[in-house]
């Protein structure tokens, strides 16, 4: 007496179901047993290709973690440690990933699904500082070109007057006002947490100010702060700034 079929012709499965799983045989079988014994409907996690599992409804991560992590590829699986090592650097956990051959494209997944955590009662982020590194390294040559020969300013901007001396008379005309125009590094976490900064002191202001940047040639402007537009600048700014 046969117990198991000996062939795929010997039974039928359905439209789409993965041949050796229909065997009950198959890595992906096992993750799926592993998912239901841990409360976990199958179908609410994404498995890619090389068995990464991706989180699709936000499950708590003691169920889920250790399955992920148990699948996945060895070298995906040694950045995933150190990505949210408390003692390494996500920057340098990128490095190290991209060193190890993992695509720019996969780390970026990998970045996404694991990089913002909870260690006991602290929520710990290191998707954002990865996710910028990850972008810095991976610019074409064209595009860091760009970035070293432009710099970007953000401030705090809204509709006012500004004065306007006429054969010396002071006048006020309706014009773009602007608390201290400071230079920012947009690969630097800091600088984005300067303009989170501007756009709380924006929200509160009282006089319907927005963040803007603006992105000028260095041999323009090259400070790292200015306390007010230069006046043959202002319609530059006023053309070329972005709300953010």
């Amino acid at each position: 007496m046969k117990l198991v079929p000996e062939s795929l012709n010997e039974m039928d499965f359905e439209r789409g179901q993965d041949p050796k799983e229909a065997l009950g045989l198959g890595v992906r079988l096992q993750i799926k047993k592993d998912l239901e014994a841990a409360g976990i409907d199958p179908k609410d996690v994404e498995i890619l290709d090389d068995l990464v599992i991706l989180n699709k409804r936000g499950f708590r991560e003691k169920e889920l973690l250790p399955i992920q992590m148990k699948y996945m590829p060895k070298k995906k699986a040694n950045f995933i440690k150190a990505l949210r090592h408390d003692k390494i650097k996500p920057e340098l956990a990128v490095e190290d990933a991209l060193d190890a051959g993992i695509p720019p494209k996969e780390i970026e997944v990998l970045i996404k699904e694991f990089g913002k955590f909870k260690e006991g009662y602290q929520d710990i982020d290191h998707k954002t500082p990865a996710a910028i590194h990850l972008t810095k390294l991976t610019r074409t040559p064209e595009k860091k070109e760009e970035d070293e020969e432009n710099n970007i300013y953000a401030f705090i901007g809204w509709n006012g007057k500004i004065p306007v001396m006429v054969n010396g008379k002071k006048y006020y005309e309706d014009g773009l006002e602007t608390e201290a125009i400071i230079k920012i590094d947009k690969f630097d976490i800091s600088s984005l947490h300067d303009i989170s900064g501007m756009k709380l002191r924006a929200r509160y202001s009282g006089h319907g100010a927005n963040v803007y940047t603006i992105t000028l040639p260095k041999e323009i402007m090259d400070e790292d702060r200015y306390e007010e537009i230069p006046d043959h600048l202002r319609e530059i700014f006023d053309k070329y700034k972005q709300r953010i």
